[in-house]
């Protein structure tokens, strides 16, 4: 269905968007409402069906350009930093996010966790002087 909906080259509607069934991976069968956050943007960042990631951006999920995908990364690694510096549980931490991993948070969830992260080192450093 899906190499033949790319072959004939149609644009999907939101109704076909809300009623596509993924037909691959470890989600196959699911409606693609039903899937994961954390696999909505694992497709995201690597599917290359034209047919899906115009379904997921009619479901309102934004294809990220090369640079945001390499912003994403670069605060991606700096929070992992962060988290392994101020020893922080990491389980609170993306709970507070609700999030499973940093892959899930959004560059502005991000920004405010480095934020965040920042200021607690800093406030160590102030207790310890």
């Amino acid at each position: 269905d899906e190499v033949i909906n790319a072959m004939n080259n149609q644009e999907p509607t939101l109704e076909d968007a809300q009623k596509y069934v993924l037909t691959f991976g470890k989600h196959k069968d699911k409606l693609l409402t039903e899937v994961p956050k954390n696999y909505i943007y694992w497709l995201l960042g690597n599917s290359k069906d034209y047919y899906v990631l115009k379904c997921l951006d009619l479901l309102g999920y934004k294809i990220p350009t090369e640079e945001e995908q390499q912003e994403k990364l670069d605060l991606m690694q700096r929070v992992m930093e962060l988290l392994d510096e101020t020893e922080t549980n990491r389980e609170q931490f993306y709970k507070h996010y609700k999030a499973e991993s940093c892959n899930e948070m959004t560059i502005e969830q991000l920004i405010e966790a480095i934020e965040l992260l920042e200021r607690k080192i800093k406030y160590a450093q102030t207790i310890f002087q």
